[in-house]
């Protein structure tokens, strides 16, 4: 249900709904609760795939940041696996690739998880990169 609108409101208003709008999505990523966490981490890119062109760039650098950084690392095995299979899914949106290029390479830790499941996504999502164009296995895992 994004973006909640009011199509009778002026557009200061609409913005203003909108901010409210990214300021719970944060919110919902740092919830106490694992389940609703995971649920926003998988949303938040549902919703960055299918809004990218509208969403101010700074609420899109806020969002990954926050998924790259905190969510990745999260003790829940659930919301390190929505994380995978998130940006997963956002990789379908080609407006994407030139950021996802910088912070893939910051996922490399979850290659080494210590749940199955998690591994299995991270593989999963480099599979998925071959078939993007422009995307080279090497930068986002080191061979060694």
């Amino acid at each position: 249900m994004f973006p909640l609108e009011d199509p009778d409101s002026t557009k200061e208003e609409k913005d203003t709904l909108l901010d409210k709008q990214f300021f719970l999505l944060e919110r919902l990523l740092m919830d106490d609760c694992p389940e609703v966490r995971t649920i926003a981490v998988e949303g938040s890119c549902r919703i960055l795939h299918l809004f990218w062109e509208v969403i101010p760039s700074p609420i899109i650098t806020k969002i990954l940041t926050k998924i790259f950084v905190d969510m990745s690392r999260d003790v829940c095995t659930e919301v390190r696996l929505s994380t995978l299979n998130g940006i997963i899914y956002l990789l379908g949106n080609p407006h994407s690739h030139e950021i996802l290029k910088v912070l893939l390479p910051r996922l490399q830790h979850l290659m080494l998880d210590k749940a199955l499941t998690v591994r299995v996504a991270a593989v999963d999502l480099l599979v998925h990169l071959k078939d993007v164009r422009n995307f080279q296995f090497n930068k986002v895992h080191e061979l060694n």
